[in-house]
């Protein structure tokens, strides 16, 4: 044994191979040799380096064979493996074979199936136009009577999922009362007031930022150079829009708006707090909550609610049930199902379509023209959102949330719903 010592420290082996035979060949080498030294402990071994020059690496590789009696241990950085030597030896290390990553899908993701695409852009193109038919209902009802009996529909569409959460209702029942009652009076009137649905189609995205602002206030969560800067983009697009001339003239349209994604932020600050209610069940709450509430407000508040109803005609009607079955079952159930299949870096992202098709909508069905500072302060205010989206959804999807665990992630991102 002595003498295969001797030759090996003298005689170093080359071997020029490809990649995988070099591996075996020199790990059943380095094998052999532990074993071989391992019958002598006593002797004081040095590191035996072998260079190896496969043919499909441009440079040389070399693999240390280490004595038994230097401990081995994991490197710091997952996917390469070290070995220890005494300090007056250099430390090599060698990569393992890497596998390629799957770069079916978007930044690895499982591709989008065309009809769930499809599903994407039909929540989408409903939530979009949802503006537009909100703006042609209110024109007809009163706001808050009008949201009242949406939400009377939605309370009698999800009456199966109505249960009684023990040991959290003292967060369900506010959380209900802000997300439905106060934020959709508020945008509704808002609606009323305004002269260009775009605009608000816009300014109500500031809900995306703002709930992130509460969530690092409130919840201590860490707010990265990323999303400050996304937030930061965003109201600056919104402060652009204000100091529109033909926006000045409905600012008090604008605070409802504001006014209503604060109430839906600091609504999602609650849910987060909730515990084991799915995102049906806190529909369901909050359409049991809002109904109610709303109807009282609005006999208490407005007039004209009886002669409305007896004058509508079919197509006020039509809203109402797009307001219910569409964007309610539809979007929601739709939304739901998606992020069921896919991860939320992919889905809710994509749901920043809507408020693009909101004022492509605006434009459209109410003949609304924009001047170029609304389009510049739009497009500031979306990127910005669209950059908070995604840092939100990669956030999540690396902790893996799912629907259940945090609905606000789907019944809260596109106000105007």
């Amino acid at each position: 044994m002595q003498r295969t010592i001797q030759r090996a420290k003298a005689l170093p082996l080359i071997i020029r191979a490809n990649s995988n035979s070099l591996r075996a060949v020199s790990f059943s080498l380095a094998r052999w040799a532990e074993e071989t030294m391992g019958r002598r402990r006593g002797a004081g071994f040095p590191v035996l380096a072998l260079p190896l020059a496969p043919l499909v690496f441009d440079f040389p590789i070399l693999l240390p064979v280490c004595c038994p009696d230097l401990p081995r241990k994991r490197a710091g950085r997952a996917g390469r493996r070290a070995f220890a030597y005494p300090p007056c030896m250099r430390r090599i290390t060698i990569p393992e074979r890497s596998v390629a990553p799957d770069r079916s899908g978007l930044l690895g993701s499982p591709p989008m199936k065309p009809q769930h695409l499809a599903l994407m852009l039909l929540i989408c193109a409903i939530w979009g136009y949802n503006f537009v038919a909100s703006k042609i209902a209110v024109s007809q009802f009163p706001p808050v009577f009008f949201t009242g009996l949406r939400f009377l529909g939605l309370a009698l569409l999800m009456a199966p999922w109505l249960k009684w959460q023990k040991g959290q209702m003292h967060l369900v029942l506010p959380a209900a009362l802000m997300m439905g009652t106060l934020h959709f009076s508020l945008m509704f009137n808002g609606i009323a007031l305004a002269d260009d649905v775009s605009v608000v189609a816009v300014v109500v995205q500031l809900g995306v930022p703002i709930s992130t602002l509460m969530a690092w206030g409130m919840l201590g969560e860490r707010v990265r150079w990323k999303r400050g800067l996304g937030i930061a983009l965003a109201f600056l697009g919104t402060m652009v829009i204000s100091f529109d001339t033909r926006v000045m003239g409905y600012q008090g349209a604008i605070l409802f708006c504001i006014g209503s994604v604060l109430a839906m932020s600091y609504g999602q600050i609650l849910v987060r707090r909730i515990r084991g209610v799915d995102t049906f069940t806190m529909q369901a709450w909050v359409g049991a909550i809002s109904a109610p509430s709303l109807l009282l407000i609005s006999f208490m508040t407005e007039s004209g609610q009886v002669d409305s109803a007896m004058m509508a005609d079919w197509t006020h009607w039509a809203t109402l049930g797009y307001a219910v079955l569409g964007v309610s079952l539809i979007g929601h159930g739709g939304a739901y199902f998606l992020l069921r299949r896919y991860p939320v870096s992919i889905v809710n992202p994509g749901f920043t379509l809507a408020p693009i098709l909101g004022i492509a909508s605006g434009i459209v069905f109410l003949n609304e023209s924009l001047s170029g500072r609304v389009l510049i302060g739009s497009a500031m205010t979306l990127v910005g959102v669209l950059i908070v989206t995604l840092r939100e959804a990669q956030a999540a999807e690396a902790r893996g949330l799912t629907p259940a665990e945090a609905p606000d992630k789907i019944v809260g991102k596109v106000a105007g719903e």
